[in-house]
């Protein structure tokens, strides 16, 4: 019994320290082509999308839901950031204006994480459910 006490509780501690580690962490989503522009951030629960690359500001801002936060947490956490500059998209559609360019940057820990540009809407197969679901979060009017 006082090891699944112990168990349940070091979870809730692991699972305590992933949401301060991302409340500390800004998330910066760039999809853009000659006629498209869509900046999305995310911080703090709060998701701001600027889709006028003239304004500098962060566009609208609203509060995340609490359980799209937390299956974001939850997405976040499995990520290798050590490895993800290396991470590669699946197509090149980019270089023909098949789609627009787009990168994540990653800022944690007082240390940026950059991935490589990849086109918007094929993420790299290693990210692909946590930035389907920052785009998804862009989208969603639900509070």
């Amino acid at each position: 019994m006082k090891t699944i006490i112990t168990l349940i509780l070091s979870l809730i501690m692991l699972k305590g320290c992933s949401q301060k580690d991302i409340q500390d962490t800004t998330i910066t989503y760039v999809a853009t082509t000659r006629g498209f522009y869509q900046k999305i951030t995310i911080k703090n629960q709060e998701i701001s999308i600027n889709k006028n690359r003239n304004d500098e500001g962060l566009g609208e801002t609203r509060k995340i839901a609490d359980n799209d936060w937390n299956e974001l947490v939850n997405l976040f956490s499995k990520i290798d950031l050590e490895n993800f500059s290396s991470y590669e998209g699946p197509t090149k559609k980019r270089q023909y204006d098949g789609a627009a360019f787009a990168n994540i940057t990653i800022h944690y820990q007082d240390k940026d994480y950059e991935n490589a540009s990849f086109d918007h809407g094929y993420p790299p197969v290693e990210i692909q459910d946590f930035v389907n679901k920052v785009v998804d979060l862009s989208k969603n009017d639900k509070e």
